[in-house]
This record gives structure tokens, C-alpha cells and sequence, in this order.
């Protein structure tokens, strides 16, 4: 009976205790939700609106601006995929560098926005926000 125990104490440690996820976490910046920005409607929403409801969610000024600050971008980084082994050696992690971009009109009325992401860099992610910018100016 005791080795039997043992025996399985064994399996559930080499096997069960072995890693464990661990969740999506922001690393640095403040997350933003489809579901913050779903109130945004373009050619409706000024700066002014958008800049009061972000302030609300403590996201402060854009970390990225173009064009005298037409187009804007809030950014934040996630670690996501952390594999950790029970005596907490962390095997892998993969982080994730997001972006919201907003463009405005000349009269400050929300042109468009979208969300990227890249696994890459920052800079991969800052690139993409730039072509989308530029591709519909």
C-alpha cells in the first residue's frame, strides 16, 4: 500500500506538477477593450470626446503621434503563453506589443481607428499603425 502511494505520488508530480499556464498579463501600458472604443464613431467623435473618455480609463496622452498629431496611438505590452515548471523556472514566454491608432480630420473628428499587434517589436507594431495611417491619407 505505501509503495502504491508513493508510486502515485511519483506520477502526479512528474506529471501533473510538471508546468502550468499562466494567463495574459499587461506588462507595460493600460489595456484597451474593443469594447472601450465601440462608442467611437467616425465623423461623429471629436479628439475632445475620445481624449475625456480615455482620461476616465487613466490612459493619459498617446505614446505615438504623426502628422501634428492627426493620427495617434495608444500602446500597451501583454505576456501571454508563460509556460512555468512547479518549482517556478519559467520555460517560455511570449509577449505581444498592441497599439489602438486613431486618425483624425482637420476639424478633430475621428477619420478612423483599428487595433494591431505584432509579436516581433515594438517597432513592427509602430510600422504597421504607420502604414495603415498612410495608406488612406
Amino acid at each position: 500500500m505505501k509503495t502504491t502511494c508513493l508510486l502515485a505520488l511519483f506520477a502526479l508530480v512528474t506529471f501533473c506538477g510538471g508546468c502550468a499556464t499562466v494567463s495574459p498579463r499587461v506588462t507595460s501600458g493600460i489595456r484597451i477593450n474593443p469594447e472601450a472604443v465601440s462608442d467611437i464613431l467616425p465623423g461623429v467623435t471629436t479628439r475632445a470626446e475620445l481624449i475625456r473618455q480615455f482620461r476616465q480609463c487613466f490612459l493619459g496622452t498617446p505614446q505615438w503621434t504623426w502628422d501634428a498629431e492627426r493620427a495617434i496611438a495608444y500602446t500597451w505590452t501583454t505576456s501571454n503563453g508563460a509556460t512555468a515548471r512547479w518549482y517556478g523556472k519559467i520555460l517560455s514566454v511570449q509577449q505581444t506589443d498592441w497599439a489602438l491608432g486613431i486618425v483624425f480630420d482637420s476639424s478633430d473628428r475621428v477619420v478612423r481607428y483599428d487595433f494591431f499587434k505584432s509579436s516581433s517589436s515594438p517597432e513592427k507594431t509602430r510600422e504597421a499603425v504607420e502604414a495603415w495611417i498612410h495608406a488612406k491619407s
